[in-house]
């Protein structure tokens, strides 16, 4: 993520190793979308760190499971979500 938002956008894909997965702990989730989610929501907070405001972010996903499961995981991170189907950050 740029240091400040006023340098321009930022654009940043992760890839997140799926080769340890394992069953579904206790809140549904499997250890891959554990850590997708964990990296999804530290991203957010070090583009909001840098000044980027929420309602300038999207995240994008595969498919509509992931966008619900990864906006009920930003919601319950106290982290407001306008739509699930654009999955535009409010």
């Amino acid at each position: 993520v740029p240091a400040h938002a006023k340098a321009g956008g930022h654009i940043e894909i992760q890839l997140i190793d799926a080769a340890r997965e394992d069953d579904p702990s206790e809140d549904g989730l499997t250890a891959y979308e554990r850590r997708t989610l964990e990296a999804m929501l530290r991203t957010i907070q070090e583009a909001s760190e840098a000044g980027y405001a929420h309602n300038d972010m999207a995240v994008l996903c595969r498919n509509n499971k992931n966008a619900r499961m990864a906006a009920n995981f930003l919601k319950s991170r106290g982290i407001d979500v306008i739509s699930q189907d654009s999955f535009l950050l409010q």
